[in-house]
C-alpha cells in the first residue's frame, strides 16, 4: 500500500511538472516580448515557483550523478549575491531569481528523470503531447500574430516571444521530435514533416544565426559519427564543436562592408569586454562584478546598455571565475552522464548557441524543455537496457 500512495503521488507531481512547463509556454507572449502583461509575468513567474517546488519535494531522489548541480547552484548563489552586494547597486533578490532562471532548467533534468523513474505515466505520451501542443501555438503565432523584426528586417511572426526565444524553442521541439523517432516510440513519417518545418522556420523564417548553427552541428555530428569516426563515438561529438567558432565568425568576414555592423556589434561589444575584464582587481576575477554589471554601453547599440551576447563571457564579467567554472562543472556533469551520441551532440549543439549569443541557457521556456528532451533519452536507453537484460 505504501508503494501504491508512492506511485500515485509521483504521477500526481509528473502531470503537474508537464502542464506547469506547458502552460508556461502558453502564456509566453503576454510574459514576455511585444504583448507582455501583469498578469501573464505573474502566471509565468508562479509557474517557475511551481517548479521550484517540485525539485525541493524530488531532491531526495535526484540521481547520484546530477547531485553536483544543485550544489554548484547553491555555492554560486552565494557567490553572486556578494559580488551584487558589494559591487554594485542592484537588489540581491534580483539577482537571485536572475541566478535561478539560469539554474531552475538544469535542476529540472534531474526532476525530470526521478519522477519518470517512479511513475507509471509514459514520459512519451507526455512528452509526445507537449511538442505537439509547441507546434500547434507556432502555427498560432504565425497565423495571427504580426511580423517579427531583427536587424533591420521583417521576419515571420514568433509566439514565444521574440526571434530567438522562439528558434531556441523550435530546437528544443526538434531535438525531442527526433529523440522519440531514434528510439521508435514515434515513426519517421510523424517525425520528420514537423522537424522539416522547425529547421525551415529557425534558418529561413526567423533567421537566427545562433539556433541554425546548432542544428548544423548536431546533424554534422550525426553524419561525422556514420561515416568518418564509427569506432570513436568522442571525436564524433567533438568533431562539429570545431566549427561552432569558425561559423561564429564567418559572417563577419565581409569585407566589402563594415565588419561590425555584420557582426551586429559583437565584435566592439568584446573588445569593450575585454577592457572592461582587464580592470578586474582580484576579487572581481574571482566573484565577478555582480548582477547587471554586464550591461555596458557602446556606440554601436545606439548608446543603449547592452551585455555582452554570449553568455559565456556574461558569466564572466557578473560572477567571476566561480561563477564561470561553476557552469562549466554542471556541462561537464551533463556531458559526463549523458552519454548517448545524440545527447552529447544536443549539448554541443545548445553549448554553441552560447559562444555568441544569449543563448537556450539564458531563455528558460526554451531551456526547460531540454529537460524533456533528456527526460525522453534517460527513459529509453533504461528500457533498452531492462529488455537486452543488462
Amino acid at each position: 500500500m505504501p508503494n501504491w500512495i508512492s506511485i500515485e503521488k509521483n504521477d500526481a507531481l509528473l502531470r503537474l511538472f508537464i502542464v506547469d512547463i506547458s502552460l508556461k509556454l502558453l502564456v509566453s507572449p503576454w510574459a514576455t516580448g511585444d504583448y507582455i502583461a501583469a498578469w501573464g509575468t505573474a502566471v509565468s513567474y508562479a509557474t517557475d515557483g511551481i517548479l521550484l517546488g517540485i525539485v525541493f519535494m524530488q531532491f531526495k531522489r535526484f540521481p547520484k550523478s546530477h547531485l553536483v548541480i544543485f550544489w554548484v547552484f547553491v555555492l554560486t548563489a552565494f557567490s553572486y549575491a556578494i559580488s551584487t552586494f558589494i559591487f554594485t547597486d542592484e537588489s540581491m533578490v534580483g539577482a537571485l531569481i536572475n541566478h535561478l532562471k539560469l539554474y531552475l532548467p538544469f535542476l529540472a533534468v534531474p526532476t525530470a528523470i526521478s519522477l519518470a523513474s517512479h511513475s507509471r505515466i509514459s514520459i512519451d505520451h507526455a512528452a509526445y503531447f507537449m511538442i505537439m501542443m509547441v507546434m500547434v501555438l507556432i502555427i498560432i503565432g504565425l497565423a495571427t500574430f504580426p511580423p517579427s523584426k531583427n536587424r533591420t528586417e521583417l521576419w515571420l511572426p514568433t509566439y514565444f516571444g521574440g526571434l530567438h526565444t522562439s528558434a531556441y524553442v523550435g530546437l528544443m521541439t526538434m531535438f525531442c521530435f527526433h529523440a522519440l523517432a531514434t528510439y521508435k516510440r514515434l515513426s519517421w513519417f510523424k517525425a520528420i514533416p514537423p522537424m522539416l518545418l522547425l529547421i525551415a522556420l529557425i534558418t529561413v523564417g526567423w533567421g537566427v544565426r545562433t539556433a541554425s548553427i546548432g542544428c548544423v552541428l548536431f546533424f554534422l555530428g550525426q553524419l561525422a559519427s556514420k561515416f568518418l569516426f564509427k569506432n570513436r563515438p568522442l571525436v564524433a561529438v567533438f568533431f562539429p564543436l570545431g566549427f561552432a567558432i569558425p561559423a561564429g565568425i564567418l559572417p563577419t568576414l565581409d569585407f566589402a562592408g563594415d565588419i561590425n555592423d555584420v557582426s551586429s556589434g559583437r565584435i566592439e561589444m568584446y573588445i569593450a569586454k575585454y577592457d572592461q575584464l582587464m580592470a578586474n582587481d582580484f576579487l572581481n576575477w574571482v566573484i565577478g562584478n555582480g548582477y547587471l554589471s554586464d550591461l555596458i554601453l557602446t556606440d554601436v547599440w545606439w548608446w543603449a546598455p547592452k551585455g555582452a551576447h554570449s553568455d559565456l563571457i556574461t558569466f564572466l564579467v557578473e560572477g567571476g571565475l566561480v561563477y564561470f567554472f561553476g557552469f562549466i562543472t554542471v556541462l561537464y556533469q551533463f556531458i559526463k552522464h549523458h552519454n548517448s551520441l545524440q545527447e552529447r551532440l544536443i549539448i554541443v549543439a545548445i553549448i554553441s548557441t552560447s559562444i555568441f549569443s544569449n543563448g537556450v541557457f539564458a531563455r528558460p521556456i526554451a531551456a526547460y524543455l531540454l529537460s524533456i528532451v533528456f527526460v525522453i533519452h534517460y527513459v529509453n536507453k533504461r528500457r533498452l537496457q531492462q529488455e537486452n537484460g543488462s
